[in-house]
């Protein structure tokens, strides 16, 4: 277990200097990484080895910047969360993301940022989305690389249309053909049983980057707490935006293949409590993190167990997959061939605490991420020089993430330990078509991203109940 909170140590003290002095601080450089050995990259203020001050949890890596990371951080102690920013591979972080106090006393930066995307065409246009504890729930947006976040008014006001009453978000997915368009799941139930929603969740879809919202009501009994991804590989040919998969903790998974009008459920595994996330090979095998590691080979319509329980996460680099156990599991990572994925082994002697969260993958350079909940954030080099192209990657829905103050080193987050450099390696499983959304009373157009469902009514930020249409595979992710 590493103590970090509230360290100041030599090299502080001569950041510090320097600032005084009016000279700028030395750069420094991306850490040294040793082929088939995990270096820890936490940020220094941030003390690893206990949820009341680290939980890891969503870690993105820009497609344009290949040494700069997004990491956040939901620990029991809310003073502790944050979402960092590192812009040398994991060599150093300060924490981000101000944003306006939803109330009196609230924070006035993101507290508990469980996920963030980044656009693949503007690295400084980011969403985040922010729940389980705190004072900063919600879905944002930034426009500045991630230094400010805005709360749309017409989330809020989609919310108080449909009579759900918390912004509490558990996963934030965007479409790989059209950023604009963003799917976002729920921590907590949208009611309780005295209401419509008979405490359960449902899904809220975006066109316009989070301009105005359509509402798509729960089935059955899917509870609370769900994973949501687009299944969509536009490279390879399968899927598109009208295609999802919404993980539930209690009833399996579930699919639509019309923007959420009608859904099957597709397998009785739930996903693992925190959350879980998806990943396509290169020959179009789709695997998914959960109470079991499961393969699909249609595209999500039908799941076998292949793999390792209790997991969040499975990643590639295009020929190892790499997943792990959750909570207290004190064991290594788990890997297979990118062309079996039935057997199964130890990666290397290392192990973890916790587990993979979520992952991501810079395929330029070779660097597997992994934020591991109290373990921190860790980084992998798998290979020399640039590599092939891995299969894509969906991100995880999540809980709780690891800690991070802005209290040392200067206030800005501190040193990381050592770290790779990192790109964004593996896309998203998102994508697919888009859908026209018709302009509405709030005057917001819907984004299009492809044929499909055309004059979606809105009003005030929420768009009433849509009906399905065309679906038509999106174009190759970049």
């Amino acid at each position: 277990m590493r103590r970090g909170h509230i360290r100041f140590g030599a090299g502080a003290g001569v950041v510090a200097c320097l600032v005084v002095l009016g000279l700028a601080p030395p750069v420094a450089a991306n850490p040294a990484l040793v082929k088939g050995t995990w270096l820890e990259i936490t940020p220094a203020v941030v003390e690893t080895g206990d949820p009341e001050t680290c939980i890891g949890q969503g870690i993105a890596i820009d497609p344009k910047q290949p040494s700069t990371i997004y990491w956040g951080t939901t620990p029991y102690t809310v003073e502790a969360g944050g979402l960092f920013k590192s812009t040398d591979g994991g060599s150093s972080w300060r924490r981000i993301a101000k944003v306006k106090p939803l109330y009196d006393g609230a924070s006035d930066h993101l507290d508990m940022p469980l996920h963030v995307r980044i656009d693949p065409n503007d690295p400084n246009h980011l969403y985040a989305g922010d729940g389980v504890r705190g004072s900063s729930n919600g879905f944002y947006v930034s426009t500045d690389g991630g230094e400010n976040f805005v709360l749309p008014p017409g989330f809020v006001a989609a919310l108080e249309a449909a009579t759900i009453d918390n912004q509490d978000i558990y996963d934030v997915a965007v479409d790989p053909v059209d950023f604009k368009h963003v799917l976002v799941s729920f921590h907590y139930r949208w009611g309780w049983t005295d209401t419509k929603w008979n405490m359960n969740s449902g899904v809220m879809e975006s066109l316009d980057g989070g301009v105005t919202w359509i509402v798509h009501d729960p089935v059955g009994t899917w509870g609370s707490g769900h994973a949501v991804k687009f299944l969509s590989a536009p490279a390879l040919g399968l899927g598109n935006g009208e295609t999802w998969l919404l993980g539930t903790q209690g009833n399996g998974f579930w699919r639509t293949t019309d923007a959420g009008a009608n859904w099957t459920q597709v397998s009785k595994t739930n996903i693992s409590h925190g959350g879980g996330t998806i990943y396509y090979t290169r020959a179009g095998v789709l695997y998914a993190a959960g109470e079991a590691t499961m393969r699909s080979m249609d595209n999500g319509a039908t799941w076998t167990n292949v793999g390792p329980t209790a997991t969040w996460a499975v990643h590639g680099d295009g020929t190892t997959l790499y997943t792990g156990k959750s909570f207290g599991a004190n064991q290594p990572f788990s890997v297979s061939p990118e062309t079996d994925g039935m057997t199964w082994a130890p990666f290397n002697a290392q192990k973890f605490l916790d587990g993979p969260y979520e992952m991501a993958y810079d395929a330029a350079n070779r660097i597997l991420y992994s934020s591991n909940w109290s373990s921190g954030v860790w980084a992998l080099k798998v290979g020399d020089g640039g590599g092939g192209a891995a299969g894509t990657g969906g991100g995880a829905a999540g809980t709780s993430g690891a800690a991070g103050t802005s209290g040392a080193a200067g206030t800005n987050g501190g040193a990381g330990r050592n770290g790779g450099a990192g790109t964004s390696g593996a896309a998203g499983t998102n994508g697919g078509a888009g859908r026209n959304g018709g302009a509405g009373t709030s005057g917001a157009a819907g984004t299009s991203g492809g044929a499909g469902r055309a004059d979606v009514a809105r009003v005030t930020g929420v768009a009433v109940r849509a009906s399905a249409g065309d679906n038509q595979a999106g174009s190759e992710v970049t």
